[in-house]
């Protein structure tokens, strides 16, 4: 063989090789990128990837593998919602073999083992920083699943899982007690006279829309007459300014997510 056409052998499989590289970013980015952010492959383990993350990802596509079942463990009025909102599809949405060049590239890319924060070691303490320890809860039993710094009384609001909602006064070290709910609080806000708060029942995943909002003025609480799908923020704002509160609900869901825009009143 001369030298020539051995060059041009070398120079045929490179181009194949880029070309392969290619046709696997480009699957990757359509069917795993169109609607999030691309995942970082190396951030997870080859076994996490196999085992959970791409039999998940083969459920969304309409394939099963490995017996896997996306509907394990879930009530039956959980897969009927899911089932209405076709996030597993009955049919296959991807070429298998299309299918087959992502999972190859995934698990070449995915390392064996991934480093452990746990076994890590950090610096005692923040720089330039002094701790100033925080008593919200006397008998040490506070489960803290909100906390926000209310710009106009200048005061933090805490929520808690039980759905105890407190005002935490940082210059007397001091809090209290200024709303109770029947869910866990992730949300508060303060509108034009309003202020309104935002509780999920259970933090396990769901596609079952239970969660409530609540709105307080002049002392008296009252829930918004409509159900959400796990929110994790309300906006609050005027936006048509015509002195009204105009609500954005933001729910995270659990498959599937949405927005909606309840009547504040």
């Amino acid at each position: 063989m001369s030298r020539i056409t051995f060059g041009l052998c070398i120079l045929i499989l490179a181009a194949c090789k880029e070309s392969r590289e290619q046709e696997e970013v480009a699957l990757n980015n359509t069917y795993c990128a169109s609607c999030h952010t691309a995942p970082d492959i190396p951030e997870l383990s080859k076994k996490i990837w196999k085992d959970d993350i791409l039999p998940e990802m083969g459920a969304r596509l309409g394939i099963r593998e490995n017996d896997y079942d996306p509907y394990m463990g879930l009530l039956f009025t959980e897969m009927e919602v899911i089932l209405i909102t076709s996030v597993f599809p009955d049919k296959s949405i991807i070429n298998p073999d299309d299918r087959e060049v992502i999972r190859e590239y995934v698990l070449r890319l995915a390392p064996d083992s991934t480093r452990n924060p746990a076994q890590e070691k950090y610096p005692a303490g923040i720089p330039k920083f002094t701790e100033h320890p925080i008593s919200l809860d006397s008998n040490g039993r506070s489960f803290i699943s909100f906390l926000k710094f209310d710009t106009v009384s200048n005061k933090f609001i805490v929520g808690e899982l039980s759905g105890r909602v407190m005002e935490l006064d940082l210059s007397g070290c001091e809090n209290k007690v200024i709303g109770s709910f029947r869910n866990s609080v992730v949300d508060y806000s303060s509108g034009s006279d309003t202020r309104y708060v935002t509780t999920i029942r259970s933090l396990r995943p769901s596609e079952i829309s239970a969660d409530a909002l609540f709105y307080e003025n002049s002392g008296v609480i009252t829930p918004i007459p409509e159900k959400f799908h796990r929110p994790v923020s309300t906006l609050v704002n005027n936006f048509n300014k015509d002195g009204n509160d105009e609500l954005v609900v933001f729910e995270f869901g659990d498959l599937s997510g949405s927005r909606s825009h309840p009547q504040s009143k």
